[in-house]
């Protein structure tokens, strides 16, 4: 029975200014919202079979067509708005540029005429400037009010007046204020008023009168407008100067420091912001069940503040996002891969000379593949150096190229570390490549270097015919199961790896399944670090099984990983079943040979164990005894578990250390520890703090154990 695939149609209703929500489309002016009112939806699920009503697709064809017909009605208006706009644009401009030239003229006249008596000329110009200025300020109206009004049309608001905001009315006030100035006629010229005989008579009269108001004219003339604007262009070259000098002079730490504060500063606003449109939108909701009118002032000053919020929150985004892009911009990237590029090239340039030399580090010093180019080139010639930590760089695969080709000629290099840089699987891939050459190189850090399944499928093809490599640290990667199981398979064929960290992954329990089962048959492994992970009790009892058989493996770390109480109980069996098995299952295993006796550190904080599964470790302590250091730290263990561990320090002759930080013993279950050691003279260091213990409890035990050699920390 075949099915239909889902399908969504998203349609609006224009006349509709509340809808729940919207689609934004890009324009060059604005962007149009158009807020969903109806969602036309085909059910997948709906079997060919099933017949629909004639009667149904009727009513939602003639519901889709009317809601395609507002939209395209709402288009055409739009449409229409952006010609008004366009036109009245270029009326204005024309406008503009009239009055311009029409105001050099005048002062033109009204200098060359200063001692002439006929101004008729002038002060037609002035009419006309006049006229024009009137008629620009009434387009200056008419434009904004059209564009408030296809504001309004975008975002499906009702009322224009919603989208009036103060600061637009101040901009609109300040722009009237600007195109108003011009050179304003004051009179009618006098000569209009008496005969020609008159004003040759009285012309020493009227060349004062039209004096007085040449300094008027010209101050609200051109030069005023030019000077006003001189002064704002010199103000602002010099503000921005100044910033840009300011800027400059700090350095890159001074650069993180400020895109810190100025991005908490943002975060701030956003969340300001964003409650505003909660605020505002809930106020809205509420005036509307009320019967508000929607053309009340209070009503618009509500949708009015809350378009304002929502306007601001993308503009805080916008401006965060700017932020983090400028953190550290192309300048100074180049300016230190070039000033670290030409200190790499002279410290290889020494290298090649140097005969003493073994041991280099140059961890967190911004090399890049340039860089780590100069290096290979070193590694090529020289002989003597046997250590290079290249941690926490910007090498990146081309620069893993480079040193793959060196360590293939290399003769003298046995420690490699290459950890937090940006090698990725292709970088991987030359680095495997040379390990099936190289007869030196004995550990190999490879943490934080972003290597995924592909990566560790090229890197298991170089460990299968590698056989001097003993460490690799393949830690906090992005890595997964299927990953692992290329490792797992490489470990039963290399026959020298000794050590394997593999912490900080995706790391499953299925993981888990195929390194035991890799366990079971290799025998040169023994310390393997898989914390941090996401194992469970069913791969700690894959390990369980697998130990059972394995004699080579001593430090097995299954730190914080989600065994929990079922995992302690699979690994307090192998405890207790096999005490001279010093394969122990632990968050973290260190050992040391010591009169052929194997000094054993477990530590499983942070497992969610609680006083069920300390039950089945205390009752495997009673017979194992090669544990001395105990990390139960960070679980779930109450003072009913301490009540467990009292009993098994009461006998226990071996253990010297306990930790148990960070759990809920609180008063009874640590008078219940400090009691058991009475007759304890072996615990050396207990760790019983954040335990909720209180302060006199507290004064009460360090009195007890004042005659004791014993360090207790309780805070």
């Amino acid at each position: 029975m075949a099915n239909i695939e889902d399908t969504c149609i998203s349609l609006t209703n224009p006349i509709e200014a509340d809808s729940s929500s919207a689609t934004k489309l890009s324009d060059s002016l604005d962007i149009v919202i158009l807020p969903s009112t109806t969602t036309i939806t085909t059910n997948s699920n709906v079997s060919n079979n099933k017949e629909i009503h004639p009667r149904s697709v009727k009513k939602q064809k003639i519901a889709d067509n009317i809601l395609l017909s507002n939209i395209s009605r709402r288009l055409a208006i739009r449409k229409n708005l952006h010609k008004r706009l366009s036109f009245i644009t270029d009326i204005m401009c024309f406008l503009g540029i009239l009055g311009i030239i029409l105001m050099i003229i005048e002062n033109e006249i009204t200098f060359s005429q200063i001692n002439n008596n006929d101004t008729m000329s002038s002060w037609c110009i002035k009419m006309v400037i006049s006229c024009s200025t009137i008629i620009l300020i009434g387009f200056i109206f008419q434009y904004h009010r059209l564009k408030l009004f296809l504001y309004a049309v975008n975002n499906s608001i009702q009322d224009s007046r919603a989208t009036l905001t103060n600061r637009k009315i101040f901009l609109i006030i300040l722009e009237i204020l600007i195109c108003a100035i011009h050179p304003v006629p004051h009179s009618t010229p006098p000569y209009l008023k008496a005969s020609l005989k008159n004003i040759d008579s009285n012309s020493s009269i009227s060349t004062p009168y039209i004096l007085s108001y040449i300094d008027i004219d010209v101050a609200l003339g051109l030069p005023s407008i030019t000077a006003i604007i001189g002064l704002v262009g010199v103000f602002s070259t010099a503000l921005v100067i100044a910033v840009l000098a300011q800027k400059l002079l700090l350095d890159r730490c001074e650069k993180y420091v400020h895109n810190f504060v100025m991005n908490i500063e943002l975060a701030k606003e956003h969340k300001i912001q964003a409650a505003n449109c909660v605020k505002f939108a809930v106020k809205v909701w509420y005036m509307k069940n009320r019967n508000t009118s929607l053309s009340s002032i209070r009503y618009l000053q509500v949708r009015r503040r809350l378009f304002q919020a929502i306007h601001l929150v993308q503009q805080v985004k916008q401006e965060r996002g700017k932020l983090i892009d400028n953190c550290i911009d192309q300048i100074d990237l180049l300016t230190m891969q070039r000033k670290t590029n030409a200190q790499t090239y002279e410290t290889k340039e020494q290298l090649k000379t140097m005969k003493i030399l073994t041991i280099l580090h140059l961890g967190s010093n911004e090399i890049s593949n340039q860089g780590a180019l100069y290096v290979a080139d070193v590694l090529k010639y020289n002989t003597t150096l046997t250590t290079l930590w290249l941690g926490s760089n910007y090498i990146q695969g081309k620069g893993a190229q480079y040193l793959a080709d060196g360590l293939k000629h290399n003769l003298a290099l046995t420690t490699l570390s290459l950890s937090r840089n940006l090698i990725g699987d292709d970088g991987i891939q030359y680095l495997a490549c040379a390990l099936k050459y190289n007869i030196t190189l004995t550990s190999l850090d490879l943490e934080a270097n972003q290597i995924t399944d592909e990566g560790m499928k090229h890197l298991s093809h170089g460990l299968e015919k590698n056989e001097i490599l003993i460490k690799l640290d393949l830690s906090n990667n992005k890595f997964s199961d299927q990953g692992i199981q290329y490792i797992a398979d490489v470990l039963e064929k290399n026959k020298k790896l000794t050590t394997l960290y593999l912490c900080y992954n995706q790391i499953s329990s299925e993981g888990a399944q195929f390194l035991a089962k890799a366990l079971q048959n290799i025998t040169t492994l023994i310390i393997l670090n898989i914390a941090y992970n996401e194992i469970e009790h069913e791969g700690m009892k894959y390990f369980t099984n697998a130990l059972k058989t394995n004699s080579t493996l001593i430090n097995l770390n299954l730190a914080w990983n989600k065994i929990s109480d079922q995992g302690v109980y699979y690994l307090a069996n192998a405890l207790e079943n096999h005490p001279e098995n010093h394969s122990l299952f632990t968050h973290f295993v260190q050992y040391r040979n010591q009169s052929n006796q194997c000094l054993t550190t477990l530590n499983i904080a942070g497992n969610n164990i609680s006083d069920k599964g300390l039950l089945y470790l205390t009752n495997a302590l009673e017979k194992n005894k090669i544990i001395t250091t105990l990390y139960l730290s960070n679980n779930k263990i109450s003072y009913e578990g301490a009540h467990f561990l009292a009993n098994v320090l009461a006998n226990n002759n071996t253990l010297n250390k306990l930790y148990l930080r960070s759990n809920k013993i609180e008063d009874n279950g640590a008078q219940y520890i400090i009691n058991s050691l009475e007759n304890n003279t072996t615990l050396e260091t207990l760790d019983l703090g954040s335990n909720g213990i209180s302060k006199e409890v507290k004064h009460y035990l360090t009195s007890i154990l004042k005659n004791k050699i014993l360090q207790v920390y309780w805070w």
